[in-house]
């Protein structure tokens, strides 16, 4: 299983930006963001949180088809 760490020596990037990308931190670009997401996977990271991140993504996303619906 890939640590945090690992995945920043992969991408080159420090271990704060590959924990703001795990996190959602909105300082860090929606791109980055995704890299790092991707690289994840891809590396088999695995935590807690990634699934919360889902649950947040998938409110996000109903939330939005909910706003078009109104509109």
């Amino acid at each position: 299983m890939a640590t945090i760490k690992d995945i920043a020596n992969r991408l080159g990037v420090s271990v704060s930006t590959v924990s703001k990308g795990l996190n959602g931190a909105s300082d860090i670009s929606e791109e980055l963001r995704q890299i790092v997401l991707d690289t994840a996977v891809e590396m088999g990271y695995s935590t807690k949180r990634s699934k919360k991140e889902e649950n947040r993504k998938r409110d996000e996303n109903l939330q939005a088809s909910e706003q078009l619906d109104v509109i």
